[in-house]
């Protein structure tokens, strides 16, 4: 992919749980890296709140997530379609709970 395209700037965090007070699990993220992205949207009726998003190839996994603007998306699946290691589509969904 060009660089060229790649004209958004989204941030993947990694969660890092922790142990509270009072022993409970509490997820923490943390910003793993800052990366320029071609974001798009995906086709279809299961598109809602759904993208695609190019990158190039980082230490990124599907239990990561990814910050656009101010808006939070889960990674649904991690990608390398051409097999060359050097960028990876990531298939995201809106957490609108965050």
């Amino acid at each position: 992919m060009r660089a060229g395209l790649r004209r958004n700037y989204v941030t993947i965090q990694r969660n890092t749980p922790t142990q509270g007070a009072s022993g409970e699990e509490i997820d923490v993220w943390s910003n793993l890296s800052n990366e320029w992205a071609f974001i798009r949207a995906v086709d279809g009726e299961e598109s809602i709140n759904t993208l695609k998003v190019n990158i190039r190839n980082t230490d990124v996994l599907h239990t990561d997530r990814i910050l656009f603007g101010s808006r939070v998306f889960d990674i649904v699946s991690v990608v390398d379609r051409l097999g060359f290691g050097r960028d990876l589509e990531l298939i995201v969904k809106e957490d609108l709970d965050a």
